[in-house]
Parts: structure tokens; C-alpha cells; sequence
């Protein structure tokens, strides 16, 4: 006994065995073997489905009720008036002309391998085609929006937006620039922090002509109007006032510089003709005239 791969479902099964317990399909005396590949074949089989063979008859290699199969034995059924191999004489030309109903070919028949249908090879190259154009799309698009980017970075000067743009392009070819401009800024924003705690005019002045672009630079001249005018403010004089407009041309505090000098000048007038009638007052009181002493030389005839 032997085993034999059943020619219905291709599971093993004795070659005793009445039926498959697999399929159902009966064995014992209802099967064969193709004399080109050596496959279990259903004994009505007139074509091996295997290596494509045709059996001229219903019978190539019978696997009989407990017989087991053999790999080397083959039996050839030919036609009843064929001559036998046992037959001393050798065949006339009339036998010799007969072919056998089951012609052998000379070497195993393989079928021919099949290639790829066309469809289906032009729906892989249309895939590879469209993945191929959106990875470059999407490189174009990144590419252009990196160059962007880095242009609006020209005009900032916000550490927060160098810091974006390493982010979100850390294989950019302006990494080095970027970085060194933010590196530049974090340094501004040390010496910034330093003057803005001094309040003094001249080290404000000095970061301005330093860093004449830096985003702090508007916060710096507010600081300077604000410290001039409370300057302003506290001398109270008109040449205070002056000062502070020569210097602040469109200040903050512009409007209330006039006003102020204005009235600084009138309380000005106003004590400069308090001193006078004071002067006079204290002439009359010792020498009875002004003329005597010169008033009106000292202070002036009004």
C-alpha cells in the first residue's frame, strides 16, 4: 500500500482506499497514472490535466484494486494487431506504417508559461506613473513654500518665526542663515532687556544706532519721549519746553509741549514784571525816583 495524491482535491489517500475521505471520490480501480508525469488521473480521464497528454483510450496506466502504483513502471496499450515485444520476427512494412492509439512524445510535455496580461501591466505603470508625478508635485510645493518662507523672513525680525521656520524645514538650504540670524536676535534681546531697565536716554539712543532694524527700536524712541518730557515737565521752563519740542518734532506729548511752553512763558513774563515792579518799589522807597538808580537801565523800559 501506498499513498497517492487523490486527482480530485490533491489530498493524500491511499491507493486501497475505496473512496477519498476527503472529497468522496472513489480510488480503488477508478484511477491511473499519466505515462508523461507520473500524475493520478480519474480512470475516464481523457486528457491529463496536469502536462496536457491525451490517452487515446480510456486505460494508459491502470492502478487495479490493491495494486500499488509505480514510478517506473509504464504500460502502453496498443492497438490488438500491434506487434508484441515477445515476437521474434521482426514487423513487416504494413505494421511498421500502423501507429499505436497513444503516441508518447520524445521528451515531457511543459505547458507554456503565461505572462502578465497587458491590463494588467499598464495598470501597474499607470500607478508607478501617478506616484512618481505626486511625490514630485508635493516636493514642488514644499520647495516653493520653503523659499517663501524664508523671503518673509528678510522683513521679520521675531526670533518666534526663525524658530517656525527650522520646524518646519529642518532640511532646508538656508538652515545656516536662519540660524545665525536667530542666534543674532536672541543676543539683541539680551542687550534690549539691559537698556530698557536703565531708563537712560543715551544707552537708549546708542541700542537704536546699533540695531537700527530691531522690532524693539519703535519701543526705544517712546521711551526717549517719555523721559524727555518728564524732564520737561520737571524743569518747567520754557527753554525745557523748547527743548523737548526741537527734539520731538512728532512726539507723543507734541501738543501739550506747546501748551506748556506757553504758559511757562507767560508765568515767566508775568515774574520777570513781579521783579521789576518789585525793583521800583524798593528804588522809590530809598531814593524817591527810579531815575536816581537806574531802573529802567537795569531791567529795561517796558
Amino acid at each position: 500500500m501506498s499513498l497517492i495524491k487523490c486527482p480530485e482535491c490533491g489530498h493524500e489517500v491511499s491507493s486501497k482506499a475505496e473512496m477519498c475521505p476527503h472529497c468522496g471520490v472513489k480510488i480503488a480501480g477508478n484511477v491511473k497514472r499519466c505515462p508523461i508525469c507520473q500524475r493520478t488521473v480519474l480512470m475516464e480521464a481523457t486528457q491529463c490535466p496536469h502536462c496536457q497528454t491525451h490517452f487515446e483510450r480510456p486505460a494508459e496506466i491502470l492502478l487495479e484494486p490493491g495494486a500499488e502504483p509505480s514510478d517506473t513502471a509504464t504500460t502502453i496499450v496498443t492497438p490488438t494487431n500491434a506487434v508484441t515485444s515477445n515476437d521474434s520476427q521482426p514487423p513487416t512494412l504494413a505494421e511498421e506504417s500502423q501507429e499505436p492509439y497513444c503516441t508518447v512524445p520524445a521528451g515531457p510535455s511543459v505547458p507554456p508559461k503565461k505572462g502578465m496580461p497587458w491590463y494588467l501591466l499598464l495598470f501597474i505603470i499607470v500607478i508607478v506613473a501617478l506616484g512618481a508625478y505626486l511625490y514630485w508635485d508635493n516636493f514642488q510645493q514644499r520647495r516653493y513654500s520653503e523659499e517663501k518662507a524664508f523671503e518673509l523672513l528678510r522683513e521679520c525680525n521675531d526670533p518666534l518665526n526663525f524658530e517656525d521656520f527650522i520646524a518646519r524645514y529642518p532640511n532646508s538650504n538656508h538652515l545656516d542663515e536662519v540660524r545665525a540670524k536667530l542666534n543674532e536676535l536672541r543676543q539683541e534681546d539680551v542687550v534690549w532687556s539691559a537698556v530698557a531697565k536703565s531708563n537712560n536716554v543715551a544707552e537708549l539712543n546708542g541700542f537704536i544706532q546699533s540695531h537700527p532694524h530691531s522690532p524693539f527700536v519703535k519701543i526705544a524712541y517712546h521711551k526717549i519721549d517719555s523721559l524727555d518730557w518728564r524732564e520737561a515737565e520737571k524743569a518747567g521752563t520754557t527753554a525745557a519746553y523748547d527743548k523737548y519740542i526741537a527734539a520731538h518734532e512728532a512726539g507723543e506729548y507734541i501738543t501739550e509741549a506747546f501748551e506748556a511752553r506757553n504758559a511757562a512763558k507767560e508765568r515767566e513774563e508775568r515774574a520777570r514784571r513781579d521783579s521789576i515792579a518789585a525793583a521800583r518799589a524798593l528804588a522809590d522807597s530809598i531814593q524817591g525816583t527810579p531815575e536816581a538808580v537806574g531802573i529802567d537801565e537795569i531791567f529795561g523800559a517796558e
